[in-house]
């Protein structure tokens, strides 16, 4: 079985892992710092294409598609049944990322890392489309001056962009023990340094959500409005 790596996500996550405190930094790797959030489409998760055997895998996304609403059916709905709308996709992603962990563990439980391409390529999918809809209903509020709404919204995109990274970044941490050749790339881990990536979407995950919180109390005044 041969490994090969393939797009820029790959980087992204080698300059996580090879910044991490307390561990070997590979010299031709530069640290960016903190990621650009200013486009809120989701990255593409591309870590590795791993030649599959030559037997077909069959296999579900388990993930699921959402339904995507027109823009022009988005403008016909009420401003709270958009907000609502929103929440409800919000919650998709949390589903998406608990399957994707799952998948994983199974992968690395089962040693069947040829699993792992195939699946990122539908929760990217998921993610894209998520995350696509989502944009869709930000504007639609900020065209009807909700900027607070659109704001708050706009800054959760951002985040989350953040956090596909570092989990992709964590999954590639993790797939070490699967697949060895990777340490050529990572240079290994320590116990502290899968604490600090933890940490890391811990805290992408605490700003999302007092960016929810927020948008909870502006729904909050904004059902009573309408009442």
């Amino acid at each position: 079985m041969s490994y090969s790596i393939i797009q820029m996500d790959f980087q992204k996550c080698l300059e996580i892992l090879n910044s991490r405190p307390s561990g070997a930094i590979d010299s031709n790797l530069r640290y960016i710092g903190n990621f650009d959030t200013t486009d809120t489409t989701d990255t593409t998760i591309g870590i590795l294409s791993i030649e599959q055997p030559t037997d077909t895998i069959n296999r579900e996304s388990g993930c699921g598609l959402i339904t995507t609403v027109p823009t022009e059916q988005l403008r016909l709905m009420e401003s709270i049944a958009l907000v609502n709308r929103f929440r409800g996709l919000q919650e998709m992603r949390i589903s998406t990322y608990q399957f994707f962990n799952r998948e994983l563990d199974n992968i690395i439980q089962c040693n069947t890392p040829n699993r792992y391409p195939p699946i990122c390529t539908d929760i990217t999918k998921t993610f894209t489309d998520i995350s696509t809809q989502i944009n869709s209903i930000r504007d639609v509020l900020k065209d009807r001056q909700l900027t607070e709404f659109s704001q708050y919204i706009t800054s959760i995109q951002g985040h989350e962009k953040n956090k596909l990274i570092y989990v992709a970044a964590q999954h590639l941490d993790k797939l070490q023990d699967t697949v060895t050749e990777l340490n050529t790339f990572t240079g290994g881990k320590t116990v502290n340094q899968v604490l600090y990536l933890a940490n890391k979407i811990k805290e992408t995950e605490v700003l999302i959500s007092e960016n929810m919180e927020n948008i909870m109390c502006l729904l909050s005044d904004l059902t009573e409005v309408v009442s």
